[in-house]
């Protein structure tokens, strides 16, 4: 039996920038969703508008 898995989803931290937006922007572009978290809500807005429907911005501190 094969599983064909239609949509996959990955949760990038730091992904307002840097390395994070990086590994955001390569994920999409093989067809994953992202949820994008970072602390920084005005920089994780930009990146959500230029990665479109794809990327989930979340403002949050993975850290508490």
């Amino acid at each position: 039996m094969e599983v064909v898995v239609e949509s996959r989803t990955a949760v990038v931290t730091g992904a307002a920038r840097g390395i994070g937006l990086c590994i955001a922007r390569k994920l999409i572009s093989q067809g994953w969703q992202v949820a994008g978290c970072d602390v920084s809500a005005d920089p994780l807005a930009a990146a959500a508008a230029s990665l479109g429907q794809a990327f989930h911005p979340f403002v949050m501190n993975v850290a508490d």
